[in-house]
């Protein structure tokens, strides 16, 4: 009905001035059929066959040459539209030379397109397609860049993804970041979704007749009342006295709650115990916004300690801070708010403090082992202790897992070590023979670990045979005492005996 209309709406745009195809008109793929797509529709209706077609060809540009904002405007429907033709892609196999696809996916995407988007970096990855893997951070969720695509990069930086694609994510968001005068971990903090909590941190679910009320525990897992307070093992299925519309409506929404809650508590335990390890501080303004009144983080706060510099509190759960004695605690003037490491807390104290509240930490913190480097290592930059021991393929593996990536594979294939950042261009390393062989990771069970060394220069350091020190290098004994006492209690892990 609309099909005329449409077309000459569209070819208007077309026409408008704009570079519409290049010297040679882009040909359709065979694996796309565009009368099977959804129809974007103009203010005059739906496009017809030959509108569409034109409109797919417009996307077959070159990267450089955009969708002109005149179509994005007048064209309703285009992420539905871009999300039709990466699945034409994909169920053809995902031939290579169409790039487009991706780069137009990112362009018109939505915050729709993000949710099924997201899950495929990492089931790329599980394929060894880290280079689609890589397009789908940088040409779609970076340039989608809504707060929900930020989340998904942010995720991706955690220690449990998979090592290329976490920096692949951490560079797209340090750039979302700097574009809103940011720190990547600034704005990590300000994508943390409310769900729509109240203050307290509960949900008022309405099936009519009947209302349920979902909070959350110390770990941040759901938990639902009824109306007199009653403690249910989840939210009842509607029944057939319940509204027909707010009930269902009531229900999926709290399905998708527990899904997305889950996701967002295991971001922040991370991130949180990450903060710890590093150092990180907020203001008093930011540690307030964020964590103390957030609907959901102020779950996790109220069962750490943390420390001003002046002294270490914990927030109490009307969000007051109490010290170790039960008093008030005031926050200077110009207050720089950290998670407390035990290194510099009075562990027992605090501890028992905690039992005597019940209070059940998110990760460890009072519970945490600590380490420090022998006095004939605190003016060494090797760990000569652990060097010519040997170690299972399992325990390389539960590094990764902590904070540790694996290093990248040299000429021969095989990934000679792993390693762990500890600072601008310093890093702990750990050299293994006969390191870890390509395609075949587990191939090699046993490892001998060669050298353990405080590096500047890794990439040379690999291909280095010498067992001299890096001279250049920061003593074990300069480094922060948090995070060689990280460092050895992973390492501990390799070698437990030593």
């Amino acid at each position: 009905m609309h099909g005329d209309p449409a077309a000459d709406a569209v070819a208007a745009l077309l026409d408008a001035g704009l570079p519409v195809v290049p010297v040679k008109e882009p040909k359709i793929p065979a694996w796309l059929d565009p009368a099977a797509l959804p129809r974007p529709a103009t203010s005059a209706g739906g496009l017809d066959d030959a509108a569409v077609r034109t409109l797919v060809k417009l996307l077959m540009l070159p990267e450089e040459r955009p969708v002109p904002a005149e179509v994005r405007t007048a064209c309703a429907g285009l992420p539905e539209f871009t999300r039709a033709i990466f699945e034409a892609w994909r169920a053809a196999g995902e031939p290579n030379g169409h790039a487009w696809v991706l780069v137009r996916l990112g362009e018109l995407g939505d915050d729709g397109t993000v949710r099924f988007a997201a899950p495929l970096v990492r089931e790329w990855i599980g394929a060894r397609k880290h280079a689609k893997a890589g397009q789908m951070i940088e040409k779609v969720l970076a340039r989608i860049g809504t707060d929900a695509a930020l989340r998904e990069l942010s995720r991706m930086t955690r220690r449990s993804f998979p090592g290329g694609a976490r920096e692949d994510a951490r560079l797209a968001l340090v750039d979302a970041a700097g574009r809103r005068g940011l720190t990547d971990e600034s704005l990590a903090d300000r994508l943390v979704p409310d769900f729509g909590l109240a203050a307290d941190g509960t949900l008022t679910l309405d099936y009519g007749p009947r209302r349920f009320v979902v909070g959350f525990d110390g770990q941040l897992k759901p938990y639902v009342t009824d109306e007199e307070g009653r403690r249910r093992k989840t939210l009842p299925k509607p029944g057939v006295k319940d509204d027909p519309e707010l009930a269902p409506a009531a229900h999926r929404r709290f399905a998708a709650l527990k899904k997305d809650a889950r996701a967002a508590a295991d971001d922040r335990i991370v991130a949180l115990e990450t903060a710890m390890v590093t150092g990180r501080r907020w203001t008093a303004g930011e540690f307030r916004e964020f964590l103390v009144t957030h609907p959901l983080v102020g779950r996790l706060a109220r069962r750490l300690v943390f420390t001003d510099g002046a002294g270490a509190f914990r927030v109490d759960e009307d969000g007051s801070f109490a010290t170790v004695g039960y008093e008030t605690h005031t926050l200077p003037a110009g207050a720089s708010i950290g998670v407390a490491h035990p290194l510099h807390l009075d562990v027992p104290a605090w501890t028992h403090v905690f039992a005597d509240c019940e209070i059940l930490q998110p990760f460890p913190q009072l519970a945490r082992p600590v380490a420090a480097p022998r006095e004939d290592e605190r003016d060494a930059r090797r760990l000569a202790r652990l060097e010519g021991g040997t170690t299972s393929f399992g325990a390389v593996l539960g590094l990764a897992r902590r904070n540790w990536e694996r290093a990248a594979p040299l000429h021969s294939g095989g990934e000679p070590g792993v390693f762990r950042r500890i600072g601008e261009k310093l890093h702990i390393a750990v050299e293994l023979d006969p390191g870890i062989a390509a395609g075949a990771p587990g191939g090699s069970p046993e490892q001998r670990i060669r050298r353990v060394q405080v590096v500047t220069d890794l990439d040379a350091w690999w291909w280095d045979d010498a067992d001299a020190e890096d001279p250049d290098a920061p003593r074990l004994g300069d480094l922060d005492p948090v995070l060689v006492s990280e460092v050895l209690i992973d390492l501990a892990t390799l070698t437990p005996d030593r």
